[in-house]
């Protein structure tokens, strides 16, 4: 990945990325459209925003089967490809992380409930709790990615972990998995769920972000006021993204805690069948 993700080379192999991006997906009939940070900074300046460090992509749970039969002309295309094991819900985590030349690009994928689109989010906080994590990744999936800590710390240990888990029964490995997501949950980390109104997100229009063609929400407007706020044009590096967005609704590590929400909160969690009525 380059330093510098304004660089003309960067832009190259950014807009190179998300040709290979749309030319893959287009082979199962799926069409990802640009969200987040990343439709903020196509619509101020055609590209990314000062601070952004990925590409956030969007599609609907339903798309996610047709996703995974593009997953080998994606790596065809040079694609590193990292799934995650949510550590909540314990099942396969709504995003995919796809790495080429460029920035990394995140696919999200959304559940749609009564005008809401959303999806469970999750954040560590720190490394001890990346690498739990991780670790539960691993033994889901079976594989550490390119890019993860035990791979940067120690191919060799990879490698050796990989070849004990093989060997391991399914039902040992799968235990120790969720032993591995209960620590995570009382570390330093947050779970909760990113929502929008469905609306926002049934049209779309072309548009171009790194010179390359891409899709983003045809209310873009209306998204981008309901995400950032009146100050959208003028976004603070500091605090654009992540968790401090409006979409984002942090649960508290106690359930039991969820009558401190205000109303308009509450009702937004029931809207997505989160919370109980």
């Amino acid at each position: 990945m380059t330093s510098d993700p304004h660089s003309s080379h960067a832009a190259e192999d950014k807009k190179s990325d998300i040709d290979n991006l749309y030319a893959a997906l287009r082979t199962v009939d799926l069409a990802p459209w640009l969200m987040s940070g990343a439709m903020l900074g196509c619509i101020l300046h055609q590209d990314t925003l000062p601070g952004d460090r990925d590409i956030d992509f969007g599609l609907m749970a339903t798309d996610r089967d047709a996703f995974d039969r593009a997953i080998p002309e994606l790596r065809r295309r040079g694609f590193d490809i990292r799934e995650r094991f949510d550590p909540v819900t314990l099942r396969r985590k709504n995003m995919v992380t796809l790495r080429r030349r460029s920035l990394p690009i995140d696919v999200k994928f959304f559940d749609a409930n009564e005008g809401y689109v959303f999806r469970e989010i999750h954040k560590s906080f720190d490394r001890k709790a990346a690498l739990v994590w991780e670790l539960a990744d691993f033994l889901h999936f079976g594989r550490f990615g390119t890019y993860s800590q035990v791979r940067r710390r120690s191919v060799l240990l990879a490698r050796v972990l990989t070849a004990a888990r093989a060997v391991t029964p399914g039902p040992l490995h799968r235990a120790l998995g969720r032993m591995l997501c209960r620590k995570w949950r009382t570390m330093n980390t947050a779970y909760g769920v990113e929502i929008h109104r469905a609306e926002q997100f049934v049209d779309t229009e072309k548009a171009v972000y790194a010179g390359a063609e891409v899709l983003i929400p045809r209310n873009w407007r209306e998204y981008v006021l309901e995400e950032y706020g009146d100050g959208w044009r003028d976004p603070d590096p500091a605090g654009k993204g992540g968790w401090n967005k409006k979409s984002h609704l942090v649960f508290p590590k106690s359930r039991t805690q969820l009558k401190l929400i205000d109303a308009e909160t509450l009702e937004r969690f029931r809207a997505a069948r989160l919370v109980e009525a």
